[in-house]
């Protein structure tokens, strides 16, 4: 039948999430992917920019970083744009997220520049996530 890809926003044939036997669990194990490549990054970053970050701070800021730019990038952005160009916007993204999650977490206090740079560590892990979701194929049975 030909290739069909891992992702229901892919270029390629579109697939609704679910569409398929099996489709769905991929999809939640490929955002499993995507949540932790975005903790590891932060969880690196955030301490770095900023001295005395908890892990349990950066690991709740990851989850609405992972959040917003699956829904805003990959969901949205994805399709339309490549992943080259989504991974690029989902800095400004990230960026935007870090910077709103200290308003509701005490101890992380940052500068726009910060959260700009925390956003380029997700921008460089999304960029392979990318590589890896559009070039996944999954065999039709």
């Amino acid at each position: 039948m030909g290739r069909e890809w891992l992702w229901h926003h892919s270029r390629q044939e579109r697939e609704p999430l679910g569409g398929k036997e099996g489709s769905a669990l991929r999809s939640y194990v490929t955002l499993g992917y995507k949540f932790a490549i975005t903790a590891v990054l932060l969880s690196l970053a955030l301490p770095l920019i900023v001295p005395g970050v908890a892990l349990a701070t950066a690991v709740i800021v990851a989850v609405a970083v992972t959040i917003v730019t699956y829904l805003l990038g990959d969901l949205a952005l994805l399709p339309l744009i490549g992943g080259f160009s989504t991974a690029l916007l989902e800095v400004l993204i990230a960026a935007v997220t870090v910077h709103a999650a200290q308003f509701f977490l005490p101890g992380l206090a940052l500068a726009f520049s910060e959260s700009l740079v925390a956003g380029v560590a997700v921008g460089a892990g999304e960029w392979f996530y990318h590589r890896y979701i559009l070039a996944e194929p999954v065999r039709a049975d």
